[in-house]
């Protein structure tokens, strides 16, 4: 009789205390992303543009302070080092604008280059769209603002 009460015990114990749950049906944690800058003006074909990524959880679930996956899309070369981050720590998206793009010659003073920079983390996913205003060159000369 004691071993059967013991096992019954334990076996409340075990169940009220969640030893075997492994979390598979929690919801996973959203997090916030912060792009700084979003938007650049001025900037030269070839200049290195640089955004900066930081991540922050933001309330609880599966996932929570683990690696969030930073990703690009844009036309230009780009670079993100690291790819992956946690909250707290930071990583650089580089963007260059290509030295020959060519508007036509009634067009803008200056490309105006976009992309969208991602994070996502166990199937959530963040967006922030960036700009970069690049001048352009037309016979060696720069084309300024009036």
């Amino acid at each position: 009789m004691r071993y059967l009460l013991f096992i019954l015990i334990l076996g409340i114990i075990i169940y009220g205390c969640d030893i075997f749950d492994n979390n598979d049906s929690e919801e996973p944690a959203p997090f916030l992303m912060e792009v700084i800058p979003t938007h650049m003006e001025n900037t030269m074909p070839g200049q290195r543009c640089v955004f900066l990524v930081s991540v922050a959880d933001e309330g609880t679930g599966s996932g929570k302070g683990k690696e969030v996956t930073i990703s690009v899309t844009a036309p230009e070369a780009v670079t993100v080092e690291p790819q992956m981050i946690i909250p707290g720590q930071v990583a650089e998206v580089t963007l260059i604008p290509d030295e020959t793009l060519r508007p036509e010659e009634d067009s803008e003073k200056y490309n105006i280059l976009e992309g969208t920079i991602l994070g996502e983390r166990a199937g959530l996913k963040q967006t922030q769209n960036i700009t970069i205003h690049a001048f352009v060159f037309h016979d060696h000369k720069i084309f300024t603002f009036d």
